[in-house]
């Protein structure tokens, strides 16, 4: 049995982390929107399903083993596959680029093409909005990080595409979504690419090593810009409000802005948000004990198995939640307090 003391901590621990969530959801620039980035994943849409108490039928895994079964791939064959959608993915390329005796290139994007078949399926179906996506659409974020490749939070919120070809570089680092309402924008930012083009997924590894190459290219103009004199870097919070003025890219929010990581397993293959990561704990160094530097928060339900967040990496602040549906409430609620 639990001792009183032993829960009373942890009622309190609890509740500083809703205290802080509240804290940073709640930084608005001098117009009304939210500074915070919320980082979702595939958590959203699976909690929009369970809150409409579907059968799950439509969750990035159901659609990995749909293309999978398509490709010969038996439910035995599943159950021994790498659970890790990085990793499935590579199998399933594999496989199929045995069975049509193609490379792994055109297998790659020939999958890519199916993906998009299901997901463009989805997202004209959404003829309804689903609450949750309603619900985080109506809240005035500046920008919203989506590590989910559909675009039914955007579709549902009646977005505008924005290619962002003026551009150069890959062109997935400035492709989002821009929901307007009530003379209020929000950007949504897909870093693994978007069902509007197949050709921009980032799914296997081979994908995420060619991510990391390009994060770094990346890395070294928003140094140059972060730079005061010489190698004296300025406050982070100051750089991070110049570089919204002028904001191309998703890659500066993960370097400055402060993120609220919901619905999203951080898994170790995942290279390029581990690395996005580190650099961000690495630059923050120098002002580790000021209040300039942005917080990284997870958001998870307790009892959840996430053995890449042992140690407490790159200074990420876990929030555990007794369910699901807790921890959702919590972020709305500390949206709306």
């Amino acid at each position: 049995m639990q001792s009183p003391e032993k829960h009373n901590n942890r009622h309190e621990l609890k509740q500083d982390g809703i205290d802080l969530l509240r804290k940073v959801l709640g930084l608005k620039n001098k117009w009304g929107a939210r500074l915070a980035v919320p980082v979702v994943g595939d958590g959203l849409n699976i909690q929009a399903l369970r809150n409409e108490r579907s059968r799950n039928r439509d969750s990035w895994e159901s659609i990995l083993r749909r293309i999978g079964q398509k490709a010969g791939i038996s439910e035995s064959e599943f159950r021994r596959a790498p659970q890790s959608p990085p990793l499935l993915w590579d199998m399933l390329v594999q496989r199929h680029a045995s069975h049509t005796k193609t490379d792994l290139n055109d297998a790659d994007l020939e999958l890519g093409k199916r993906v998009t078949v299901d997901l463009s399926r989805l997202e004209q179906g959404l003829t309804v909005l689903l609450p949750i996506y309603r619900r985080l659409g109506s809240i005035w974020f500046e920008n919203v990080i989506s590590f989910n490749v559909d675009r039914r939070l955007a579709v549902g919120n009646g977005a505008t595409f924005v290619l962002g070809d003026e551009y150069s570089g890959a062109s997935v680092f400035y492709r989002h979504d821009l929901v307007v309402r009530d003379g209020c924008a929000t950007r949504i930012w897909y870093p693994y690419g978007d069902s509007k083009d197949p050709q921009t997924f980032c799914f296997g590894r081979r994908w995420h090593a060619d991510m990391v190459r390009n994060l770094e290219d990346y890395r070294t103009y928003l140094m140059l810009d972060w730079a005061e004199r010489g190698r004296t870097l300025r406050p982070p919070d100051i750089v991070y409000r110049e570089r919204l003025r002028s904001l191309v890219s998703w890659y500066d929010l993960f370097f400055l802005a402060p993120l609220v990581f919901i619905g999203v397993r951080l898994r170790l293959e995942a290279w390029p948000v581990w690395w996005l990561l580190h650099q961000r704990a690495r630059n923050f160094v120098p002002f580790e004990k000021e209040d300039s530097v942005p917080p990284t928060i997870y958001l998870k339900k307790k009892g959840e198995l996430c053995p890449e967040l042992t140690g407490g990496p790159c200074e990420i602040q876990i929030i555990e939640f007794e369910s699901h549906d807790e921890l959702w409430e919590a972020f709305f609620s500390a949206c709306e307090a």
